[in-house]
């Protein structure tokens, strides 16, 4: 063989290694880190599995998560490049164990076969170190993907979450304009129905005064029609004074007759029956006079019971038309038996000329008078009683649609309060969800500073016989700072001495790693 220990033949007569654990120490590596990197990793695991990437709903966490996959890049990093130290250390150590195997070629020591036993159990240890370290890699490789896809999970969620409070906002701006448009309009519609009711009081206050004025008018004429009435009770006394008078002339006349005066008496007598005719004929007239007179006083006194019944029910308008109506109706009964009258009297004058002073005259044209007046009254009690219907229930019709907009605002408001606190509520969680994870955040960090000071000082105080390799104590300032954390990365630390290197091995699953899984065990579930 070409190396120079082959030709000296040594024999080791230290003392044999009590256990696998001080022979490996012996030679720079570690035996139980295996365990300790194997617990920690299903330590981090379960806190991985139990975490919800798929969640975030705020841009504080997306930035969160970004950051935290930059930091599992640099920990993939440092592990692979531990992978690396690991496959040099075995080949160190194959190395190691072809020396010694030249070494005892030609001797039969105990402790050289022992010694080189132990070099093949670390050599078949790094072997398996070395296919586990392949497949952490493997699934932090996947872990990597899963976190990749996870961050565009919640990079989309955050981004429709964006959208959706830009489109409630939008909707909460256009619900308080067309609030503000329905209390304009509902104002409006309020003016309109003031001033429609205004309109209807200054209607019928006019009615009012004009019924007012037509009944002063009517008991105008009825006192005028009290007066021919008494005139016309003068002149038929007068009439009875006549027809007595009369009676008693025609007496004497026959007895005059009798008595063969009649050529003597018959121009004065003649001239007196003259004037008795004159007087039959005054009376006659007088009488025709005095029964219009009833007449138009009858009609009169309707007029004005009808002028009294429109002024009492003003308020109900289709009661005062419905009157007015059946007034109307009276007084064409009262021209149909004014026409039968009529038409009696016309019978029997034809029968008896002497009686016909007391019977009743009507004219058509007073027939024609009185039925214009009935269908004039019905017409205009027809046409106030539809002007108030209309009115009436056009005002009721601009009510009920101003309350059903009314109604229909107030609920959709409604809806829109209940989601805009919705979500303020949402943004406020998120807020303090974010403070929470800072405060957890910085109570971590002081344990951790408090654990790095005590294990240092404790170390200080109890140094072991044989001290295992220990860490290079890290800045206490700025836990969180890759570049300190790695100073593998740094390009002026390369030239560090080969106990530096095997200090390094301790950190196999680096720190950053526990700092992301903590990280996201504090973010809060929602």
């Amino acid at each position: 063989t070409g190396s120079p220990r082959a030709s000296k033949h040594i024999i080791d007569t230290a003392v044999p290694f009590e256990s696998v654990k001080d022979a490996v120490s012996k030679f720079g590596g570690r035996v139980d880190w295996r365990s300790r990197r194997t617990q920690s990793l299903v330590e981090e695991r379960s806190r991985f599995a139990g975490e919800d990437f798929g969640k975030a709903e705020t841009a504080e966490e997306l930035e969160n998560t970004k950051k935290l996959i930059a930091e599992l890049k640099m920990n993939l990093q440092s592990v692979e490049k531990d992978e690396v130290e690991v496959k040099e250390e075995a080949e160190r150590v194959i190395l190691k164990i072809e020396e010694l195997e030249q070494d005892i070629v030609g001797e039969a020591s105990i402790e050289a076969k022992t010694q080189l036993e132990v070099e093949k159990s670390m050599h078949t240890e790094a072997l398996s170190e070395l296919e586990l370290m392949k497949k952490e890699v493997d699934a932090l490789r996947k872990e990597y993907a899963s976190m990749v896809s996870g961050r565009d999970t919640a990079i989309n969620n955050a981004e429709e979450t964006v959208a959706a409070s830009k489109q409630i906002e939008k909707a909460v701006e256009d619900l308080t304009a067309e609030l503000v448009a329905t209390k304009e309009a509902l104002k409006s519609t309020r003016a309109a129905y003031l001033q429609a009711e205004e309109q209807r009081s200054g209607v019928v206050d006019e009615e009012s005064h004009n019924l007012k004025l037509e009944l002063e008018q009517a008991e105008e004429e009825l006192q005028r029609l009290n007066e021919q009435v008494l005139s016309a009770r003068v002149l038929k006394s007068k009439l009875e004074s006549a027809s007595s008078l009369l009676h008693d002339l025609k007496a004497e006349l026959a007895a005059y007759m009798e008595s063969k005066v009649k050529e003597e008496c018959y121009e004065d007598l003649k001239a007196e029956l003259e004037e008795l005719k004159k007087a039959a004929q005054e009376a006659d007239e007088a009488k025709s006079l005095a029964q219009a007179a009833q007449e138009e006083l009858v009609e009169a006194q309707q007029e004005v019971e009808q002028a009294k019944a429109r002024s009492t029910t003003l308020e109900t308008s289709l009661m005062a038309a419905q009157k007015e109506i059946e007034a109307a109706k009276v007084a064409e009964m009262l021209a149909r038996d004014a026409i039968t009258a009529l038409e009696k009297s016309e019978s029997a004058k034809g029968n008896n000329e002497k009686d016909s002073s007391s019977l009743v005259t009507l004219t058509l044209d007073e027939y024609h008078e009185l039925s214009r007046r009935a269908y004039k009254a019905e017409e205009q009690a027809n046409v106030r009683m539809e002007a108030a219907n209309s009115q009436v229930q056009i005002a009721r019709e601009s009510e009920l649609r101003s309350l059903e907009k009314l109604e229909e605002l107030d609920e959709e408001l409604t809806v829109r309060k209940e989601s805009l606190k919705i979500v303020t509520g949402n943004a406020e969680k998120a807020s303090d969800g974010k403070i929470a994870v800072e405060q957890e955040l910085r109570t971590w960090m002081d344990e951790q500073e408090e654990q790095k000071k005590a294990s240092e000082f404790s170390h200080e105080i109890t140094p072991e016989p044989e001290p295992e390799p220990v860490p290079e104590p890290e800045p206490e300032h700025e836990p969180l700072s890759p570049k300190e954390k790695h100073p593998s990365n740094n390009p002026e630390t390369g030239s560090a001495s080969a106990k530096t290197k095997k200090k390094k091995k301790k950190s196999l699953f680096p720190s950053k790693v526990v700092m992301f899984f903590a990280k996201k065990k504090t973010h809060p579930t929602k």
